[in-house]
Protein backbone atom coordinates (compact mmCIF):
# COMPACT_ATOMS: atom_id res chain seq x y z
CA UNK A 1 0.00 0.00 0.00
CA UNK A 2 2.94 2.26 0.51
CA UNK A 3 1.06 4.77 3.47
CA UNK A 4 2.25 5.45 6.82
CA UNK A 5 -0.88 4.60 8.82
CA UNK A 6 0.82 5.42 12.23
CA UNK A 7 1.65 8.92 10.78
CA UNK A 8 -2.34 9.22 9.16
CA UNK A 9 -3.55 7.94 12.17
CA UNK A 10 -2.17 10.34 14.80
CA UNK A 11 -2.10 13.55 11.80
CA UNK A 12 -6.17 12.62 11.92
CA UNK A 13 -6.50 12.40 15.40
CA UNK A 14 -4.88 16.08 15.93
CA UNK A 15 -7.21 17.25 13.45
CA UNK A 16 -10.09 15.59 15.41
CA UNK A 17 -8.85 17.01 18.48
CA UNK A 18 -8.26 20.77 17.41
CA UNK A 19 -11.73 20.49 16.13
CA UNK A 20 -10.27 20.42 12.40
CA UNK A 21 -13.30 18.43 10.84
CA UNK A 22 -12.91 19.79 7.62
CA UNK A 23 -9.20 18.99 7.24
CA UNK A 24 -10.08 15.49 9.09
CA UNK A 25 -12.72 14.98 6.72
CA UNK A 26 -10.36 14.91 3.93
CA UNK A 27 -8.69 11.93 5.37
CA UNK A 28 -11.49 9.89 4.84
CA UNK A 29 -13.21 7.69 2.23
CA UNK A 30 -16.89 8.84 1.12
CA UNK A 31 -18.18 5.23 1.95
CA UNK A 32 -16.56 5.74 5.85
CA UNK A 33 -18.06 2.91 7.96
CA UNK A 34 -17.56 5.30 11.60
CA UNK A 35 -18.39 2.79 14.92
CA UNK A 36 -18.85 4.64 17.84
CA UNK A 37 -19.70 3.07 21.72
CA UNK A 38 -22.44 4.58 23.75
CA UNK A 39 -23.42 3.99 26.92
CA UNK A 40 -25.82 0.94 25.96
CA UNK A 41 -23.97 -0.33 22.72
CA UNK A 42 -22.86 1.24 19.69
CA UNK A 43 -24.00 3.85 16.87
CA UNK A 44 -22.71 3.31 13.36
CA UNK A 45 -22.48 5.99 10.75
CA UNK A 46 -21.80 5.43 7.16
CA UNK A 47 -20.73 7.96 4.72
CA UNK A 48 -18.37 10.79 5.15
CA UNK A 49 -22.18 13.62 5.50
CA UNK A 50 -23.29 11.40 8.26
CA UNK A 51 -19.65 10.78 10.35
CA UNK A 52 -19.04 14.88 9.74
CA UNK A 53 -22.73 15.23 11.18
CA UNK A 54 -21.74 13.10 13.80
CA UNK A 55 -18.26 14.91 14.81
CA UNK A 56 -19.88 17.75 14.46
CA UNK A 57 -22.57 16.96 17.80
CA UNK A 58 -19.10 15.16 19.45
CA UNK A 59 -17.37 18.34 19.26
CA UNK A 60 -19.58 20.30 21.80
CA UNK A 61 -19.19 17.24 24.66
CA UNK A 62 -15.67 15.84 23.91
CA UNK A 63 -14.15 13.59 26.57
CA UNK A 64 -10.77 14.26 27.75
CA UNK A 65 -8.01 11.82 27.06
CA UNK A 66 -6.14 11.10 29.83
CA UNK A 67 -4.29 7.67 28.73
CA UNK A 68 -3.40 6.60 25.58
CA UNK A 69 -1.12 4.08 23.65
CA UNK A 70 0.54 4.94 20.76
CA UNK A 71 -0.64 3.65 17.10
CA UNK A 72 0.62 0.32 16.00
CA UNK A 73 0.17 -0.79 12.63
CA UNK A 74 -1.19 -4.55 12.35
CA UNK A 75 -0.61 -4.68 9.34
CA UNK A 76 -0.89 -2.75 5.75
CA UNK A 77 -4.12 -1.24 6.47
CA UNK A 78 -5.08 -1.15 10.34
CA UNK A 79 -3.61 1.44 12.72
CA UNK A 80 -4.21 0.92 16.27
CA UNK A 81 -3.94 2.27 20.15
CA UNK A 82 -5.88 2.40 23.51
CA UNK A 83 -6.85 4.91 25.59
CA UNK A 84 -8.93 5.92 28.45
CA UNK A 85 -11.41 9.18 28.91
CA UNK A 86 -12.59 10.57 31.14
CA UNK A 87 -16.49 11.58 30.53
CA UNK A 88 -18.92 13.00 33.35
CA UNK A 89 -16.90 12.18 36.17
CA UNK A 90 -16.16 8.27 34.64
CA UNK A 91 -12.98 6.47 33.40
CA UNK A 92 -13.62 4.42 30.13
CA UNK A 93 -11.01 2.49 28.39
CA UNK A 94 -11.04 1.98 24.64
CA UNK A 95 -9.42 0.70 21.83
CA UNK A 96 -9.53 2.50 18.44
CA UNK A 97 -8.88 0.35 15.11
CA UNK A 98 -8.06 2.60 11.98
CA UNK A 99 -8.70 0.87 8.58
CA UNK A 100 -7.69 2.75 5.42
CA UNK A 101 -8.15 1.70 1.42
CA UNK A 102 -5.51 1.98 -0.90
CA UNK A 103 -5.79 5.64 -1.42
CA UNK A 104 -4.44 5.68 2.34
CA UNK A 105 -7.86 7.17 3.38
CA UNK A 106 -10.05 5.75 6.77
CA UNK A 107 -12.53 3.75 5.13
CA UNK A 108 -13.21 2.16 8.64
CA UNK A 109 -13.20 3.43 12.24
CA UNK A 110 -14.10 1.65 15.66
CA UNK A 111 -14.08 2.60 19.15
CA UNK A 112 -14.97 -0.33 21.28
CA UNK A 113 -14.75 -0.33 24.66
CA UNK A 114 -11.63 -2.60 25.89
Amino acid sequence: MGHDIVALSNQFVEFRLSKKNDEAAKMVADDVKWTSPTMTGSEVYQGKDKVKEFWQKQDKDLPTIVEKTDFIAKDDTTATRSITIKKMMMKFKLNQVYKFNAEGLICEYETAKA
